[in-house]
């Protein structure tokens, strides 16, 4: 990967503040996630809750230990497709992949597959008849000598080309042991890989076998599948037993309950078909946001009603707004108000960020708000009734359990 211009994968980038946060923000924001929770209501006792709460934690570890894994062969897979001879020697021992290997060879089937869906595009810049693909070190001025050409001022155009030359000549010349053509190279020349191609299309770059591959796509539609299906029952619930009849219409027939729930659950689909349609960003960088999301509002109210029986509704009401609303305010303040392009405030860059904070880590920050306002509030209001507060000692001592014994 230094080869052609990249940081090695194992380098420590950004933050390191910024990423312990980032760290804690999944840790959290698993432990609070709805369709995780709601699976405890699914067993009969506290022991099959403890035990697949066990389980659970197991496999999400093997999920967050092997991901980072598994980007770091995606990389080297295609890093070794487009420069043949790094498989078996020096990087630039071989010339880079020909237009005509693409066009034919069955192991770059893939290419061409996922090229029908523009998340993958390549360009012969040169005319040499080969693909060379390496950081240029000149994105930001490619970027500059678009919407130069889109303003069809000249003089505009011509000092972002000699920028972008300027630009491509130093990335060249940042290459170690680059090959003597190098000079005649006109930038990368795969402009577009989609991140978000990278795991289903890892099994065919390595020409795993189609079963394999088959495996990865029915893992990938199975667990999206359970995850929607799980936080549509937990959203239906919520609005329709939780928000309406538990605190907006206590007397609701079962029928109009049940009619709140579909139209909640159909108004969650279009939700998230809008963010789908214009997402945040790419699958991981919308999943860490989720996350940051759940740790901010559901976990420091889940945790403080499990060890102090001093918080009540009020103040688990007010922390999780305080929470909630502070995330999405300073996502929103980077990403665009409410993920639309355009809209948002500040630029979405770490010299922007409050205190070096990305908007995936700022989870931990609402969490702690979360934490102050419920705890704040919880004590400038009358206690909870009694009932709660056994309620909540038989969270932490379940009946039957007895009482603690000497050996």
């Amino acid at each position: 990967m230094t080869d052609l211009g990249f940081k090695a994968y194992t380098t420590h980038n950004g933050s390191t503040l910024n990423m312990v946060m980032f760290t804690l923000a999944l840790m959290i924001g698993t432990a609070g996630l709805p369709h995780v929770i709601i699976r405890f209501f699914t067993v009969p006792k506290v022991s099959d809750a403890r035990s697949s709460a066990g389980w659970a934690l197991v496999f999400i570890a093997l999920l967050y230990t092997v991901a980072p894994a598994v980007g770091s062969m995606a990389r080297l897979n295609l890093s070794t497709t487009m420069w043949p001879g790094a498989t078996t020697g020096e990087t630039f021992s071989q010339p880079a992949v020909s237009l005509a290997d693409i066009e034919s060879k069955p192991e770059l089937n893939w290419m061409r597959t996922w090229a029908k869906t523009g998340l993958l595009k390549w360009e012969d810049k040169n005319g040499d008849g080969l693909i060379q693909y390496y950081n240029d070190g000149a994105d930001a001025q490619g970027k500059a000598l678009a919407a130069a050409k889109a303003g069809g001022d000249q003089a505009a155009i011509d000092a972002a080309q000699t920028a972008y030359d300027e630009a491509l000549a130093a990335g060249i010349a940042k290459l170690p042991n680059a090959p003597a053509d190098a000079a005649s190279w006109k930038g990368n020349e795969l402009p577009l890989v989609s991140n978000d191609i990278m795991v289903l299309a890892n099994p065919e770059i390595a020409n795993l076998p189609g079963w394999v591959i088959a495996i990865v796509a029915a893992g990938g539609l199975a667990a999206a599948l359970s995850t929607a299906a799980g936080l549509l029952l937990a959203i239906s619930s919520a609005v329709s037993h939780d928000l309406i009849k538990g605190a907006i219409n206590p007397g609701i027939s079962e029928k109009s309950e049940l009619t709140a729930a579909r139209v909640s659950m159909a108004v969650s689909i279009l939700v998230a078909t809008l963010l789908g349609l214009n997402p945040p960003g790419f699958a991981a960088q919308t999943v860490a946001l989720a996350f940051g999301l759940a740790a901010s509002s559901i976990f420091p109210v889940l945790m403080m009603g499990i060890f102090s029986k001093r918080v009540n509704k009020h103040g688990a009401i007010w922390g999780m707004l305080a929470g909630l609303l502070s995330t999405l305010l300073y996502i929103f303040t980077y990403k665009g108000w409410f993920f639309v392009s355009g809209t948002n405030m500040l630029p979405d860059t770490p010299a922007a960020w409050l205190f070096g904070i990305a908007p995936a880590s700022f989870g931990v920050v609402g969490a702690l708000l979360n934490f102050l306002v419920a705890y704040l509030v919880s004590n400038a209001t009358e206690e909870p009734p009694i009932h709660v507060q056994e309620l909540v000692e038989s969270i932490r001592i379940p009946r039957g359990a007895g009482a603690a014994t000497h050996h």
